[in-house]
């Protein structure tokens, strides 16, 4: 079994940099974001508190695109 092309990507945002060795642009992002955010389904109570509070809802893109549509 042979291993993904690995390339390095530059992740930058929220004032820092990382290089990230990774198959893809979307492997890259994850690993990074992941050790500064966190993703659940949100309750009923906390979509009402939110919403209140004037947080507004970001529709997500149907598909993110990759490098291959790049090309």
């Amino acid at each position: 079994m042979t291993s993904a092309l690995k390339r390095l990507y530059l992740v930058q945002g929220l004032g820092s940099t990382h290089l990230v060795e990774a198959s893809s642009q979307a492997q890259a992002l994850q690993t990074v974001v992941k050790s500064v955010y966190t993703v659940k389904v949100a309750s009923a109570l906390e979509v009402g508190r939110l919403l209140t509070d004037g947080v507004k809802i970001t529709q997500a893109a149907e598909q993110i695109p990759t490098e291959a549509a790049k090309l």
